[in-house]
């Protein structure tokens, strides 16, 4: 296998790497400082991907155990800690697959490290769909809660007792914190996406495409902080979280 064939992956792959011209051919950015590719080592990914994978099984056992999160809102929580779970585990096992390459470990074929490289930004498309459908599940949710609280007490006590205003309005602050940190954590992959349909081979557009390991970082850098904010905002959440690590570091060997 040729060392070109590595461009397809990332840290080496050209801004316009799924959407070659028909000969195979690819255009490089025009030079400049701001339109230098960023090379990030592959210890910062698989950090970020440890660390979120960690983090997103944590808040997953959290609700999982404590019955009082036993509730839709925490569910898709945990929908979303799954969704920021793929997209880590993607970009690590791409960060490996290509120091396998680079090492000459494995010697694939240039028809392997294209379906790879499919493979691996097809699950990050997952993970982008699945973590929409989940944060807009959690508004819908949140508004359906806050209906509730502002019903008349009498309405509100023919169904299900209305949770607390303080309640709703703490719920609301922390999907629009989420919604914040997503649109800020995947704008600029979405930017890049619509770049490379758009105008794959102008040169500013070349020049904003050939930072996408950056866009990789931030956006495993989203399910990085995720969790964060749930420990932030949930004080029942906070204190299942220290539970489950005390309980992990009170074990004696065996």
């Amino acid at each position: 296998m040729n060392d070109s064939n590595l461009q397809f992956l990332k840290g080496q792959k050209p801004a316009n790497s799924t959407s070659l011209p028909p000969n195979g051919s690819t255009v490089d950015p025009p030079a400049g400082a701001l339109c230098e590719q960023v090379q990030i080592q592959a210890v910062v990914f698989l950090t970020l991907g440890i660390v979120s994978l960690l983090e997103n099984i944590l808040v997953i056992s959290a609700v999982v155990k404590n019955k009082n999160l036993h509730s839709p809102m925490y569910f898709f929580l945990c929908s979303l800690a799954a969704a920021d779970m793929l997209v880590s585990v993607s970009n690590s096992l791409e960060t490996i697959f290509i120091a396998v390459l680079n090492s000459r470990l494995l010697v694939a074929s240039d028809y392997f490290v294209r379906l790879m490289d499919n493979v691996f930004d097809s699950m990050i498309c997952i993970s982008l769909v699945a973590s929409i459908c989940n944060l807009l599940a959690i508004a819908v949710d949140r508004l359906h809660v806050q209906r509730i609280a502002a019903l008349p007490p009498a309405a509100a006590a023919a169904g299900n007792p209305a949770p607390r205003r303080h309640s709703c309005m703490k719920g609301a602050v922390t999907i629009s914190i989420l919604l914040g940190v997503f649109v800020c954590c995947w704008a600029p992959f979405f930017l890049h996406l619509i770049l490379l349909v758009s105008c794959p081979h102008h040169p500013l557009c070349l020049c904003y495409m050939s930072h996408f390991t950056t866009y990789l970082v931030l956006i495993m850098c989203n399910s990085v902080i995720d969790p964060l904010i749930y420990a932030c905002r949930s004080l029942e959440m906070r204190k299942t979280f220290k539970e489950i690590l005390c309980c992990f570091g009170c074990q004696s060997p065996v």
